[in-house]
């Protein structure tokens, strides 16, 4: 499998019947996959839901001037939380107790 930008080539050596197996799996899979997608997307709006509005947007804007002013800065990273980011302490305790949150 090779990815060239949005294009990705990938080469399928197995017979027929091993195609038509995959398929039957992935269809299989697919309600289990999305039902699993949905309760993380549910998880996640549930925590957003409890943060404090005003220090979210703060934290949001502090983060698009700096990415605005500093284009090639890269944040330090640190138990899950931007280390510049410690405006919000509730979103940096949700953010350390979950990284599939960030």
């Amino acid at each position: 499998m090779a990815r060239f930008g949005k294009v990705i080539v990938s080469q399928w050596n197995g017979s027929a019947e091993d195609s038509k197996a995959i398929q039957e799996r992935m269809a299989r899979d697919l309600p289990k996959i999305s039902a699993e997608i949905d309760m993380l997307v549910e998880n996640i709006a549930a925590r957003v839901a409890r943060l404090p509005p005003e220090q979210l947007l703060l934290r949001s804007w502090w983060e698009f001037a700096g990415a605005s002013v500093l284009p090639d800065r890269k944040p330090e990273r640190s138990g899950g939380v931007d280390a510049d980011a410690r405006i919000c302490p509730e979103c940096n305790r949700l953010c350390e107790a979950d990284d599939r949150v960030i």
